[in-house]
């Protein structure tokens, strides 16, 4: 399938499935369709996903300027020629003056879209891009890639519509990709994030729902770069067994929302009493707490 551009109404989902190539993510959040990132907030309780798609959260300046900056890194590597068209740094002078604002409404007038990093986030953005460019691993997958398309399909099964972001499509490999930012690239601490964030399950979203829009691309894999100078950067395939593991939990977790849709009942945690036994490590460390003070004494 060939990507298109919207004619209008970037931020309104799109009537026909396919794949859109000038959506900025700022809009594609505010497509209305699931997602993978809907489904993590789903799999902790049915309410809190219902709760915050009625009515959302308020965004903290400090989270809205983390998600500015990771919107950033993103363009810096995958689009760097478009990056001063929707990001700048800071003026100069104090937030609260006058002239700081008027100096930040000059900037907005010409594209109200226009994001402002802090100047040390927008600093480092050539750092990030070049880091990741000369990982032969990363540079490969990022050669002749197609980047930044936002797809929608409908679900055979259940009739609702699906949207995804691939950050990365190099269809002369057969591979889609994720930038992802880390504490550490490693795979031993990666593996991990892998996990908690529920990588391999947005693998898995994406490989399913763009197979539908008649994409062959089937292996996934996940540019990690890290958020602290040198910005060093690894590349991790994912493999089948965590593919494998993202479509079973996948399969379980849109059965139940449709049936959360069908009933529009949305339900919380499961309730009832429950024991809340401490894990192995905890029992460690009150042990240690526990030795420590019957080693203390009182000072004469």
């Amino acid at each position: 399938m060939t990507a298109r551009e919207l004619a209008k109404d970037p931020h309104i989902l799109p009537a026909e499935d396919g794949l859109y190539t000038n959506v900025l993510d700022l809009h594609y959040h505010q497509w209305d369709a699931i997602s993978q990132t809907a489904l993590k907030t789903f799999e902790i309780a049915p309410a809190k996903y219902k709760e915050e798609k009625d009515n959302p959260p308020e965004i903290t300046p400090q989270k809205q300027q983390n998600f500015d900056f990771g919107s950033a890194i993103h363009m810096a590597v995958l689009q760097p020629a478009e990056l001063d068209k929707w990001f700048r740094a800071r003026p100069e002078g104090h937030p609260n003056s006058n002239a700081y604002k008027d100096r930040v409404a000059a900037m907005l007038a010409d594209n109200p879209f226009l994001r402002i990093l802090k100047g040390d986030n927008y600093d480092a953005l050539p750092r990030i891009r070049d880091a990741v460019w000369s990982n032969p691993d990363a540079a490969a997958l990022l050669e002749g890639a197609e980047v930044e398309q936002s797809g929608v399909a409908t679900d055979p099964t259940y009739g609702f519509r699906a949207k995804f972001r691939l950050d990365i499509r190099n269809p002369s490999l057969g591979v889609l990709a994720d930038l992802k930012s880390t504490t550490d690239a490693r795979p031993e601490h990666f593996g991990r994030q892998m996990e908690d964030l529920r990588y391999y399950r947005q693998a898995a979203f994406y490989i399913r729902y763009s197979a539908l829009l008649g994409l062959p691309e089937r292996d996934f894999a996940v540019i990690a770069i890290e958020k602290d100078p040198p910005y060093l950067t690894w590349v991790h395939q994912v493999p089948d067994k965590w593919l494998v593991a993202g479509e079973e939990e996948m399969d379980l977790l849109l059965e139940r929302y449709a049936e959360c849709e069908r009933l529009d009942v949305w339900p919380g945690y499961p309730g009832g009493l429950h024991e809340l036994q401490p894990t192995d490590w905890q029992m460690k460390s009150l042990e240690l707490r526990i030795e420590a003070l019957r080693g203390q004494e009182v000072a004469a």
